[in-house]
């Protein structure tokens, strides 16, 4: 008996829950369509003006990275790598990819060379945790010199991201061994046709997880409408909007700085499902990611401190 009635009962729950979904979205659809349509927009110009020219571009320039990078065993930044993070020393492709193209292609990167056989599941999951990170034209140039009027404020943030990135990956190495290093991997050449598909596709993912979330913190600001909460929560939702709203609703620049850094390391829920779409082996989780994140922006904001006191 107690059999069926366990299931019976998480069955009415779900249902009740997806009833209320569908509640919610008559509401919102007949109530609320000139908003929805306002923030769809919003996101789509966002997509059209920065994303799609600073993440299509990169994809298919993060492909032919990961397919002509090899380090062999006298690779010397290859051998660093290796014993810093304890992952095979073809992971630095990934790495150096995160930290120079941005998001999601850090992550794109980590999955390609698992796909390919250069590094086993575990280093792919530890190295997608460090490597998704964003790129320096949007922290230095889009929040940096357009959002904060500071230059040198864009380098502190991607600087702090940068050390932030290094120190996660190396405590969430420890007591792991790198695999193998032969070159007994698939040899992978770049297809620039399939590249360009790929990183189409790959691309319009990124910029419906925009849209979408754009459609979210648009509500958020409706609902809360008060600027000093948003700026504090924004960075765990969207990176965008969240330099943003630090950048101006925040009346101590030190303090906006410190949380514009942890907003930048830990990249919101957006970017961490734009790095889940791309991954489509399932196998492969995301749960270490998310920490990681946690744990990163934590850092770059303590790091951002350091500097500010100094």
């Amino acid at each position: 008996m107690t059999n069926f009635i366990k299931p019976a009962a998480s069955y009415m729950r779900r249902g009740a829950f997806s009833f209320f979904l569908i509640l919610f979205s008559l509401f919102i659809s007949f109530f609320c369509s000139k908003s929805i349509g306002e923030f769809v927009i919003s996101g789509l110009s966002l997509c059209k003006n920065v994303i799609i020219g600073s993440v299509f571009p990169f994809m298919i320039l993060s492909d032919y990275i990961s397919s002509a990078l090899r380090f062999d065993s006298n690779s010397f930044l290859g051998n660093a790598f290796e014993r810093i993070f304890n992952i095979n020393k073809q992971g630095i492709s990934a790495f150096i990819i995160g930290i120079i193209c941005g998001f999601p292609l850090g992550a794109k990167s980590a999955y390609d060379l698992y796909k390919d056989g250069r590094i086993t599941r575990d280093e792919c999951e530890r190295l997608i945790s460090f490597s998704n990170n964003t790129g320096p034209a949007f922290i230095v140039s889009g929040i940096g010199i357009a959002m904060r009027n500071s230059f040198l404020q864009g380098i502190i943030l991607y600087f702090s991201m940068v050390f932030s990135a290094i120190i996660v990956g190396f405590f969430i190495g420890r007591g792991k061994k790198a695999s193998f290093s032969a070159n007994n991997y698939n040899s992978r050449s770049f297809n620039f046709v399939d590249s360009v598909k790929s990183s189409a596709s790959n691309t319009l993912n990124v910029c419906a997880f925009i849209v979408f979330f754009s459609v979210i913190t648009g509500f958020m600001k409706i609902i809360i409408n008060n600027d000093t909460i948003l700026a504090f929560l924004y960075p765990f939702i969207e990176i965008s909007n969240a330099s943003r709203a630090l950048s101006y609703n925040i009346s101590s620049p030190n303090l906006s700085l410190i949380l514009t850094s942890f907003a930048i390391s830990f990249s919101g829920l957006s970017v961490h499902m734009q790095a889940r779409s791309i991954i489509t082996d399932r196998t492969i989780s995301m749960r270490q990611h998310f920490i990681a994140k946690l744990m990163q922006g934590l850092i770059a904001a303590i790091i951002t401190s350091i500097i500010i006191v100094l």
